[in-house]
């Protein structure tokens, strides 16, 4: 996944169906369930990247493409971004 390659000696991860992530970090006995309430994908990442930076985990700086995965992008039906997905953790 895009985390453990970003992380490799830090965690493993392992997404699953329906709005389901866990990661396991590797060395500090911490492991992190997250479950979206409607099955929505979106707001996984964000919660994924909040939850790391508050354990203090991030690589300095963040790779673009995990800072990308910090803000879902909202879109509306023509595709243009209209807004974007953010957590409050």
């Amino acid at each position: 996944s895009l985390l453990m390659r970003h992380l490799p000696s830090v965690l493993i991860a392992k997404g699953g169906a329906e709005g389901v992530q866990g990661m396991g970090l590797i060395g500090r006995g911490i492991g992190v369930a997250i479950k979206i309430d409607d099955g929505a994908d979106r707001p996984l990442w964000p919660i994924c990247m909040s939850a790391l930076e508050r354990l203090d985990l991030l690589p300095e700086p963040v790779p673009p493409d995990l800072r990308k995965a910090w803000q879902a992008e909202i879109k509306n039906t023509r595709g243009d971004v209209v807004g974007f997905v953010r957590a409050c953790i």
